[in-house]
This record gives structure tokens, C-alpha cells and sequence, in this order.
């Protein structure tokens, strides 16, 4: 019996293992603050300080919430998503040259 419990603790290592981590893996809302340090969940707790790290962080159909007034870069937007900022919050995307927001998706909805 100890035989098989060690064999299936084995197997489900190996499971664990062989399953690359998912450094893709996104979520279908996404916070950013200026306070924010980016970071590849971009999560309510620990929001990302850019819209660029958050896009990356957002499924496609998600949401980038933004949680306090403040400058979030340039972005590219390579998908459907929505960046929402309550009534009286400011995000806004400064640029020195270039586009502060590019949409490079077709057939994407961004709101």
C-alpha cells in the first residue's frame, strides 16, 4: 500500500513538473495605480503601474480597472479591452513623441 501512495505522489510531481508555468496566464480584470509596481498579475492587492503590463496581464474581453489619478504610459492594444476609471479618477497617458495609445487589433472593441 505505501508502495502505491509513494508512486502516486510521484506521478502527481511529475504532473506538476512537466506543466510549464504559466507565464501567459491572464486574468479578466486587471488594476493599475501609480502607486503600483508591474508585475505579471497586475492583481486588486498588488496593481501594476502601467498600462502596457496590465494589457499583457488582461485576457482578451477584460476589464483594466484603474484605481487612483495618475500617468500610465504609452500602450499598445493588441486585443479586445475596456480601461475603465471611476468618475473622478484621471488616468492619463503622456508622450514626449509618437502615439500614446496604439490600437493594433482589427477587429478588437476597446473602450
Amino acid at each position: 500500500m505505501r508502495s502505491i501512495n509513494c508512486l502516486l505522489l510521484a506521478a502527481s510531481l511529475a504532473s506538476l513538473f512537466a506543466t510549464p508555468p504559466s507565464a501567459a496566464a491572464t486574468a479578466q480584470r486587471t488594476f493599475v495605480a501609480a502607486s503600483g509596481t508591474n508585475n505579471p498579475a497586475c492583481s486588486l492587492v498588488a496593481p501594476c503601474r502601467d498600462f502596457a503590463a496590465a494589457i499583457t496581464a488582461t485576457s482578451a474581453g477584460g476589464e483594466i480597472i484603474v484605481l487612483e489619478s495618475g500617468g500610465y504610459g504609452p500602450v499598445t492594444i493588441g486585443k479586445t479591452v475596456s480601461i475603465i476609471a471611476s468618475p473622478g479618477i484621471y488616468a492619463g497617458i503622456s508622450v514626449f513623441s509618437g502615439s500614446g495609445i496604439t490600437i493594433n487589433a482589427p477587429s478588437a472593441i476597446v473602450v
